[in-house]
């Protein structure tokens, strides 16, 4: 996955969030990392995908009804 799709992607997690009322901490908690782990993937810093960038991912998306490849 190049930089620009990582952005997006977490860019896409973000809006999904903030329409859903998903909290950072929730997230946290499910995926067994800190909030300032969640909340740098959020925010797209970083230019390459992790493990646990992709668990953050499909973690939010559920909420959308389906997962992005």
């Amino acid at each position: 996955m190049i930089e620009s799709e990582v952005r997006a992607r977490a860019a896409n997690a973000r809006r999904i969030c903030s329409a859903h009322g998903i909290a950072q901490a929730d997230i946290a908690a499910h995926v067994g990392a800190s909030q300032s782990q969640v909340s740098r993937i959020l925010k797209g810093e970083g230019s390459r995908a992790s493990r646990l960038f992709e668990e953050v991912c499909l973690f939010v998306e559920r909420f959308e009804g389906g997962v992005s490849a």
